[in-house]
Protein backbone atom coordinates (compact mmCIF):
# COMPACT_ATOMS: atom_id res chain seq x y z
CA UNK A 1 0.00 0.00 0.00
CA UNK A 2 1.50 3.43 -0.74
CA UNK A 3 0.98 6.19 1.42
CA UNK A 4 -1.31 9.19 -0.02
CA UNK A 5 0.31 12.66 -1.21
CA UNK A 6 -1.32 15.82 -2.59
CA UNK A 7 -1.56 14.40 -5.92
CA UNK A 8 -3.30 11.41 -4.72
CA UNK A 9 -6.54 10.40 -6.22
CA UNK A 10 -9.83 9.33 -3.80
CA UNK A 11 -10.75 5.64 -4.16
CA UNK A 12 -14.84 5.57 -2.71
CA UNK A 13 -16.57 2.09 -2.56
CA UNK A 14 -20.51 2.48 -2.83
CA UNK A 15 -23.31 0.47 -2.55
CA UNK A 16 -25.49 2.73 -4.62
CA UNK A 17 -27.17 1.08 -7.00
CA UNK A 18 -27.07 3.70 -9.58
CA UNK A 19 -26.52 2.78 -13.21
CA UNK A 20 -25.58 4.84 -16.43
CA UNK A 21 -25.69 8.72 -16.19
CA UNK A 22 -26.88 8.36 -12.62
CA UNK A 23 -23.82 6.94 -11.27
CA UNK A 24 -21.68 9.22 -13.71
CA UNK A 25 -23.69 12.16 -12.49
CA UNK A 26 -22.27 10.83 -8.31
CA UNK A 27 -18.87 10.67 -9.49
CA UNK A 28 -18.81 13.88 -11.12
CA UNK A 29 -20.83 15.50 -8.35
CA UNK A 30 -17.83 13.49 -5.53
CA UNK A 31 -15.06 14.48 -8.00
CA UNK A 32 -16.42 18.25 -7.96
CA UNK A 33 -16.88 18.84 -4.07
CA UNK A 34 -14.00 16.89 -2.89
CA UNK A 35 -11.73 18.91 -5.96
CA UNK A 36 -9.51 15.93 -6.49
CA UNK A 37 -9.57 12.93 -9.45
CA UNK A 38 -12.15 10.12 -7.79
CA UNK A 39 -12.29 6.33 -8.69
CA UNK A 40 -15.86 5.35 -7.67
CA UNK A 41 -16.82 1.70 -7.94
CA UNK A 42 -19.88 0.40 -6.83
CA UNK A 43 -20.95 -2.86 -4.84
CA UNK A 44 -22.20 -4.03 -7.78
CA UNK A 45 -19.22 -4.28 -9.96
CA UNK A 46 -16.95 -6.05 -7.43
CA UNK A 47 -17.25 -9.89 -7.26
CA UNK A 48 -18.19 -11.73 -4.19
CA UNK A 49 -14.50 -13.29 -2.29
CA UNK A 50 -12.19 -11.30 -5.35
CA UNK A 51 -9.14 -9.69 -4.18
CA UNK A 52 -10.40 -5.92 -4.41
CA UNK A 53 -13.34 -6.66 -2.09
CA UNK A 54 -10.52 -8.66 0.32
CA UNK A 55 -8.61 -5.24 -0.08
CA UNK A 56 -11.52 -2.92 0.46
CA UNK A 57 -12.76 -4.59 3.36
CA UNK A 58 -9.22 -4.61 5.11
CA UNK A 59 -8.05 -1.45 4.58
CA UNK A 60 -11.30 0.37 3.63
CA UNK A 61 -12.41 3.49 5.68
CA UNK A 62 -16.20 3.57 6.04
CA UNK A 63 -17.11 7.38 5.76
CA UNK A 64 -20.88 6.75 6.19
CA UNK A 65 -23.69 3.88 6.25
CA UNK A 66 -23.92 1.32 8.43
CA UNK A 67 -21.78 -1.26 9.11
CA UNK A 68 -22.78 -5.01 8.67
CA UNK A 69 -23.68 -5.00 12.90
CA UNK A 70 -26.19 -2.36 11.90
CA UNK A 71 -24.20 0.07 13.82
Amino acid sequence: MSTANERSDVDIYVDSGLKGLKFFGLLEDVATVLDVSVDLIDSSQVEADSRVLFEINATGVQIYGFTDDGK
